[in-house]
């Protein structure tokens, strides 16, 4: 995330809360909070060393920071959409957190009070966090320490006594894991553009179908609900059929609209790449309970073709997610960075760029300016159920569409109305809002399908 922020593309997570106006939080109550929060939790107020070099690191803060430095209070224009104006909401305040001058100390996290005219019905609750500072499940645990009505249970974490994924789970990739992503990463650059382009046909869903670099490209957000109905009888399907949780199927119908979307006239089977966070927070550990990122990445190989049985693709991509293999591969995807070679960088050479300083910087910069910028078709967030914080009708979250990242940052959220998605594309490269949405309303078809049907139908008949 570091090398994302000196490449000038920081990557933000951001929670959006709908309240009416008499159950917003009260800006004095957010900013006595605050002072709480740092009191137990001093890296909310650390700064990172060493961010040009090989080894940056966070340092303790000299002092929390003042309130009034995280809250910010803004407005909006009504929308008669609810969900499309939450959407807005987010867009926006993204936009503007982006702009953080982070490596300069800017802090790393914000609040916003987001009001509408003296009549508007709806107010918002807007976190906003550095993903260098925690991940999505660690901002998910601080909005509700944020709004709940008392942390006296929330544990004092010394900032020296906090343990690093690294140093607590083994993330050091086996050979026969690392052996083909050395060649796709480090080998195919090397060879002749004529040779890249041969085996790139081999590459997932976008592959050479891009139309533009994702650097060039600004981004867009698309979003949909699942009723919270629906979502009763789809757990009900997966317990008939023997799936555990509902993310398989949520997961591999997302893939079926996708398929049937962007792929389904490809005269070949459509191979896509669709990688899922998995949280590795352990407080049994030395982990945070909020700060740091503690995540894998497990990434999921299929091809869709249109006749396969979408119960017996997502029994098979159930099996898969929870097994030892699955869960130690998606282990060794961050440990992954450890094999660039990264020379140490010398700051007072004529060659230092501060904008790309080290060798990692450089490897996602040309794997973003080449013919195949994405390695992962997508990337499905799930955080699984939540409460809503107390007097909120309604949460959804977001994150960066970051041209280092995949196609689609698609992030999913539960609570008491139901599922919230929202995904993020860089608009033009290899996906265009206006299909996105129409992506949408395919995995929103599919879904009530399933709810509503007992037969087994195919990924095509499933997407029609």
């Amino acid at each position: 995330m570091l090398m994302r922020q000196n490449l000038g593309r920081p990557h933000v997570i951001c929670y959006a809360v709908t309240y009416s106006i008499s159950t917003l939080p009260a800006r004095e109550f957010l900013e006595e909070r605050i002072i709480e929060l740092q009191t137990k939790l001093p890296t909310l107020y650390a700064g990172v060393a060493n961010q040009y070099t090989t080894k940056p690191c966070f340092v303790p803060g000299q002092v929390p920071w003042d309130p009034e430095d995280i809250i910010v209070e803004s407005s909006y224009v009504p929308l008669r959409s609810a969900a499309n104006e939450a959407a807005l909401v987010i867009k926006r305040e993204m936009e503007r957190f982006e702009r953080y001058r982070f490596n300069r100390g800017d802090p790393m996290w914000t609040v916003a009070l987001v009001y509408g005219p003296p009549d508007a019905e709806r107010a918002y609750l807007v976190v906003q966090v550095n993903h260098i500072l925690m991940d999505g499940r660690g901002l998910l645990a601080f909005l509700h320490a944020l709004t709940a009505g008392s942390i006296d249970m929330l544990p004092h974490e010394p900032f020296h006594k906090i343990k690093r994924f690294d140093d607590t789970v083994n993330i050091k990739p086996s050979a026969r894991f690392l052996a083909p992503i050395f060649w796709r990463e480090i080998i195919m650059p090397r060879l002749p553009r004529a040779l890249q382009q041969k085996f790139a046909k081999e590459d997932c869903w976008p592959g050479l179908q891009v139309q533009r670099s994702p650097l060039v490209c600004g981004w867009s957000l698309s979003h949909i609900s699942v009723p919270a109905g629906t979502v009763t009888l789809l757990k009900e399907k997966a317990k008939l059929k023997g799936v555990r949780t509902l993310h398989p199927i949520l997961k591999i119908t997302y893939l079926a609209a996708l398929w049937r979307t962007y792929g389904q006239n490809s005269y070949k089977p459509m191979y896509l790449v669709a990688a899922t966070s998995r949280s590795e927070r352990r407080l049994s550990l030395g982990h945070s309970a909020i700060t740091g990122t503690y995540i894998s990445s497990q990434e999921y190989h299929i091809r869709f073709s249109g006749s396969e049985s979408f119960w017996g693709t997502c029994q098979h991509f159930a099996k898969w997610f929870r097994s030892s293999r699955a869960i130690a591969e998606g282990r060794y995807v961050p440990g992954l960075l450890s094999h660039i070679d990264d020379p140490d960088v010398d700051l007072d050479s004529p060659d230092f760029d501060p904008s790309a300083p080290t060798a990692w910087e450089k490897l996602f910069l040309a794997r973003a300016s080449s013919d195949t910028p994405f390695r992962d078709s997508m990337y499905f967030h799930n955080l699984g159920p939540t409460k809503l914080p107390p007097g909120a009708t309604d949460l959804m979250w977001m994150q960066t569409a970051s041209p280092f990242g995949p196609v689609f940052q698609s992030n999913l959220i539960g609570h008491e109305g139901g599922l919230r998605l929202t995904a993020a594309h860089a608009e033009g490269a290899a996906a265009t809002k206006v299909r996105t949405d129409a992506m949408h309303q395919a995995w929103l078809r599919a879904l009530d399908r399933i709810a509503l049907s007992d037969e087994d139908m195919t990924i095509s008949e499933l997407t029609a």
